[in-house]
């Protein structure tokens, strides 16, 4: 049985505000860790988004969560975790591994901590136990742990995975340069993924290089375009609403994008049709940027007035300088 508030990080007794506020934080880990080249992790992630979209709907709700208490409290005194190795077992034979599994996909990240800890312990040189031991201080809400432990792994032996751990915990203190090294490495030492690509462009538009960022993320994209993640999915619709956006122009007293030139126009047309195979119908702010850009191409192509002028035409002759952001030209 899933324990939600271990996979929440949070204590049985908390409020309903430190259930949402831990969901949201938790959810969005998560939802970074999906398009992860590791098919495993990929297949974690996946599974902790749907545990969390059942936490929610569980411990939101008193009656549920009377319920599921009393259920989860009768599932712990009744399972009991393998067997821990003695102090003395120096965890050569790699079966710390199994145990580290079965915490991890219990969502027990303090059990995890503490057994890789003592691998750690045992074997200072073991690189994969150091980056066991950062994930889950990573997922602890201990970043500066978790900092220390991805760096020692990456010392002792250079992977993709520490730097990708390394990577989210930069992105989480809006330390976009780092996080964009961090995953640009882990590209180097996996150079077939995906997902690292997608992490990338996130980065690179979070530090407002839009076309570098939608580059990066049509590359990532075409490199397996049969097989993308939602989350993957999400960062190529930032990329490529950013990098419209940027293109036109921007009328500072509406506070509304609008298209002003041909060349504007026929730049919207191109990316749109794009931008619309990435939108999430359920996601109802990606929808109304679709519909936005549809209607700022309907305007633009619309002929009026007595002359029948192009609708950009008149967007252009009625504002000014002082209002709009000028876009392509």
């Amino acid at each position: 049985m899933t324990d939600y508030y271990k996979l929440l990080n949070i204590e049985p007794s908390a409020s309903a505000d430190e259930i949402q506020a831990a969901i949201k934080k938790v959810r969005r880990v998560w939802n970074t860790r999906s398009i992860n080249p590791n098919a495993d992790i990929r297949a974690e992630a996946e599974q902790c988004i749907r545990d969390i979209a059942q936490a929610e709907k569980i411990l939101l709700d008193a009656g549920e969560r009377a319920k599921y208490d009393v259920a989860l409290t009768q599932s712990n005194n009744s399972t009991s975790p393998p067997t821990t190795p003695s102090s003395q077992q120096q965890y050569s034979d790699g079966s710390w591994l199994d145990q580290a599994s079965y915490f991890r996909n219990r969502g027990d990240y303090i059990s995890l901590a503490q057994l890789a800890q003592n691998v750690v312990n045992a074997q200072p040189q073991n690189a994969l136990a150091w980056y066991i031991l950062g994930d889950a201080n990573y997922y602890q809400g201990n970043a500066v742990e978790a900092e220390r432990c991805c760096l020692q792994s990456i010392h002792l032996e250079p992977s993709d995975m520490p730097y990708e751990t390394l990577g989210f915990i930069y992105m989480d203190h809006d330390k976009y340069a780092d996080a964009y090294h961090c995953f640009s490495k882990a590209v180097e030492l996996d150079p077939d993924t995906v997902g690292y690509r997608f992490l990338c462009a996130e980065a690179l538009r979070l530090m407002g290089k839009t076309e570098e960022a939608l580059s990066m993320a049509e590359t990532a994209y075409k490199q397996n375009p049969n097989n993308i993640s939602s989350t993957a999915k999400s960062i190529y619709f930032c990329c490529l609403r950013d990098r419209i956006y940027q293109a036109t122009s921007y009328n500072r007293n509406s506070g509304r994008h609008l298209i002003t030139n041909e060349r504007q126009l026929q730049f919207v047309k191109q990316y749109l049709p794009k931008l619309s195979t990435m939108v999430d119908k359920d996601r109802r702010e990606q929808v109304k940027v679709e519909e936005e850009l549809r209607q700022m191409v309907i305007a633009a192509e619309k002929t009026s007035g007595f002359f029948a002028k192009p609708g950009y035409v008149k967007n252009y002759e009625t504002s000014s300088d002082e209002v709009r952001r000028s876009g392509l030209q």
